[in-house]
């Protein structure tokens, strides 16, 4: 069959056979117009012009939020890895602004006032001097005058609500900071306090505390407890609150992705905020109840920074109003957690060391010590054994400090109860045995701290004399080499047998005290030893060396017994295992 057909042929005909003829209908191009454009099309253009600078956003705006965002992941407060650290920033530049806006304030308002004055004086002759189409003029030019003033005071006046924004944010990171130290301090202190109600002794990290959340244990640090719970309940319901006014100002969909990022589940946040409130509404105070709550602020202050890390940028008043709202929210919240910080802190000084002010003034940190460094590998062993004891004696101090506030509640318990004066008495004779074998046993390591550390320091000081050049300490020498007594052997003679004690007054008082040598006479027989060829120097340091060695094998060999007296008591403290008849209960598993 061919590929080509032509019109009304008859094979044309046949492939139609009784089909209808139709046509296929074509497009009509409309002729150009070359007519001028008029005002309508330039309406469509305005308009299309004013849609198009809507959709782009002013730099100054980006700019503040790259300035947020920067803050708020610089600090740390959404990860999860490692201690928070404060960060430094650049310094505010507030004092400028409010200086420049109180300078433009005052000349506008004198312009003002002065052409009032001179249009009042002068307003006969101006009404008769001007016509229509100039008072037209002018007063249009009057009114271009106040809109400018009007948009540039209103850009300056955005322009410093996000500055006081940013400088309310870095003042609650740093706020975040330091009462994320103080909550944690705080809930430090009440399970080492259990822990040591309970005969624990405090190691680092903290032993596992299982069967401290007993029914029938009596809490200790009442007060304490439910000013972290209340400090902690007050600051989530404020972030939620937040959370709550910054929605109308977020993009749902970079918050989304913000979400994404952190591992932040809504859902699952909810159902916590619900499940606090039940807590709190039944006054539980235990442990893991702290540990919820403070898990949970966590993670409020996560969601509510990463709101701010969402927030759109807008133009004219909407983006005066977004400022503002975000602002005020920052400032409320920046001081409510200064506010309990500091209130917490207090508390946490009244629980440790009492109501006395000068026991606050001379209160010194051992928290310090809580995470200890790790030692390089390059270090010596009796380096990371000294290190191990001062860490050891830092914890012997607060394990004592937590005993203290336990018999300091014992004591207060007894006095509020109005018992006799001899229970009271004998109970403190008690505790007075009690810490009185602490503090002996601390003051024992202590010294033995001491002692190692100063031996180690005087074999180092020995090595370096040794590597030092030998140099005479004065110019005069004697018979057994070279003398710290100026003159020849007569004067030495004479100062060894007392005669000349006057002469040399000025002398004395520079030297605490005078080292004189002596000669003594070989032995009958000579010794055969491995130090023959050693000098004087070398054999000290080898004396140093030996005695720093068997120290380090004492402290291996106590650190072992400590080892096994710790494993006495964990077995000691085991709960008794149940016999077949008594009934077992249901088992409870808790998270």
């Amino acid at each position: 069959m061919d590929a080509l057909v032509y019109e009304d042929s008859p094979l044309a005909e046949y492939l139609e056979g009784q089909a209808a003829p139709f046509e296929i209908p074509r497009e009509s191009t409309p002729p150009p117009s070359f007519a001028p454009q008029g005002l309508p099309n330039f309406k469509d253009r305005l308009r299309s012009i004013r849609r198009s600078a809507t959709t782009i956003q002013p730099a100054s705006s980006e700019q503040i939020l790259e300035q947020f965002r920067y803050i708020i992941v610089a600090s740390q407060l959404l990860s999860d890895e490692g201690p928070p650290r404060p960060i430094e920033h650049e310094p505010r530049e507030g004092d400028k602004s409010l200086l420049y806006g109180a300078v433009a304030t005052a000349v506008l308002s004198f312009v003002a006032a002065w052409i009032l004055h001179w249009l009042r004086l002068r307003r006969s002759t101006i009404i008769r001097s001007l016509s229509w189409v100039e008072l037209c003029t002018y007063c249009t030019a009057a009114f271009c005058l106040g809109a400018a003033i009007l948009l540039s005071s209103r850009r300056q006046y955005s322009k410093y609500v996000q500055k006081l924004a940013a400088t309310s944010l870095t003042r609650l990171v740093n706020d975040s900071h330091t009462f994320d130290m103080a909550a944690g301090k705080t809930l430090r202190f009440i399970q080492e306090v259990e822990l040591v109600a309970r005969g624990y002794e405090l190691s680092t990290p903290l032993p596992p505390v299982s069967r401290l959340e007993d029914k029938k244990a009596i809490n200790r640090c009442q007060n304490l407890r439910s000013d972290l719970i209340s400090t902690l309940t007050v600051l989530i319901a404020l972030y939620v609150e937040s959370h709550n006014v910054l929605q109308s100002f977020v993009v749902q969909q970079d918050l989304q992705r913000y979400h994404d990022i952190y591992e932040i589940s809504l859902t699952e946040y909810s159902d916590a905020i619900k499940v606090a409130n039940e807590s709190a509404a039944e006054g539980n105070l235990a442990l893991k109840e702290l540990r919820f709550a403070l898990r949970l602020h966590a993670v409020a202050r996560k969601v509510f920074l990463c709101d701010l890390l969402a927030l759109r940028t807008s133009n004219g008043w909407r983006r005066v109003r977004q400022w503002q709202a975000v602002q005020s929210v920052l400032r409320e919240i920046e001081e409510e957690t200064w506010s309990r910080q500091q209130g917490l802190s207090a508390r946490l000084h009244e629980e440790e060391f009492g109501l006395e002010s000068e026991q606050r003034q001379a209160r010194k940190d051992t928290n310090t010590f809580d995470t200890p460094t790790a030692a390089s590998p390059g270090r010596s062993q009796h380096y990371r054994m000294q290190t191990r004891r001062f860490e050891d004696i830092a914890h012997s101090i607060r394990a004592m400090n937590a005993k203290i506030h336990v018999l300091r509640e014992e004591i207060s318990g007894l006095e509020s109860a109005k018992t006799d004066e001899a229970v009271v008495l004998a109970a403190l004779n008690k505790h007075y045995e009690t810490l009185g074998t602490d503090i002996r046993a601390l003051q024992y390591d202590w010294e033995r701290g001491r002692n190692a550390m100063l031996l180690s320091v005087a074999t180092d000081r020995s090595r370096a004399g040794s590597l030092s050049p030998r140099t005479p300490m004065s110019p005069s020498p004697s018979t057994g080499g070279f003398s710290i007594v100026d003159g020849g052997p007569a004067e030495a003679l004479r100062l060894l047998n007392g005669d000349n004690r006057s002469s040399r007054s000025s002398d004395a008082t520079l030297y605490d005290e005078e080292v004189f040598e002596a000669v003594s006479k070989p032995l009958p027989r000579k010794r055969v030893s491995m130090s023959a060829g050693m000098t004087r120097e070398e054999k000290i340091a080898k004396l140093n060396e030996d005695r720093r060695k068997r120290a380090t094998l004492q402290e291996q060999a106590d650190t072992t017994t400590n080892m096994l007296r710790e494993l006495q008591m964990v077995i000691k403290h085991r709960p008794h295992q149940r016999s077949p008849s008594t009934p077992v209960g249901p088992r409870i598993s808790s998270l």
